[in-house]
């Protein structure tokens, strides 16, 4: 994935940038800045993985969710679960939107194959680190019931920078959903503050 959103940026003729992702994009981006550590202004996280966090070797029943996508049960057990975009601020087209494009790309042979992977990309990346001048900003699900050791985790990952900073802040693990104007304000503040 590195080295694809690489060829892509340099493609676009895009050299030097921020990279912002989330999720499993905290992996990816503490890779892709040691791959690439001239091409990276700053590495912005929201709720974004850690290469140490626990629990990444578990195998996951990826046949068994291929078979649910591909029976129409995913859809029924989507649809009595609750909506999981209820709450959001988007309009009723846009939360359609989003329903389709999970529904669609959940179990599609790229993401399958990714999630195949996921045990062996966190133990090849355990041991990396941001360097120390890089710029880090980290959001950070203040309430996450799963870990009790994910701001903390984040707390030492951002030790790493002396620009480091973790903004906790309560929600999902889909923080850029709910927190999107305290997200962008506080990177505005972030950048302005450390240029």
């Amino acid at each position: 994935i590195v080295s694809e959103v690489h060829e892509a940026l340099q493609q676009l003729g895009v050299d030097r940038f921020i990279l912002m992702g989330h999720s499993i994009a905290g992996l990816y981006g503490v890779s892709y800045v040691n791959t690439y550590p001239d091409e990276v202004l700053a590495f912005i996280g929201i709720d974004s993985s850690v290469p140490n966090q626990p629990g990444m070797d578990v195998k996951l029943p990826l046949k068994s969710l291929q078979f649910l996508q591909g029976s129409g049960l995913m859809r029924l057990l989507t649809k009595v679960s609750g909506d999981p975009y209820k709450s959001l601020a988007f309009d009723e087209h846009t939360k359609e939107q989003m329903r389709l494009i999970s529904s669609q790309v959940s179990t599609n042979p790229t993401m399958v194959d990714e999630l195949r992977h996921l045990g062996s990309n966190f133990k090849d990346g355990a041991q990396m680190t941001y360097p120390h001048d890089l710029p880090l900003l980290l959001f950070v699900q203040s309430n996450n019931e799963n870990n009790e050791q994910w701001v903390p985790l984040h707390e030492e990952q951002a030790k790493q920078s002396a620009h480091g900073k973790v903004i906790p802040m309560e929600g999902s693990h889909y923080l850029h959903h709910t927190k999107f104007k305290e997200i962008a304000q506080e990177f505005k503040d972030y950048m302005k503050q450390i240029q």
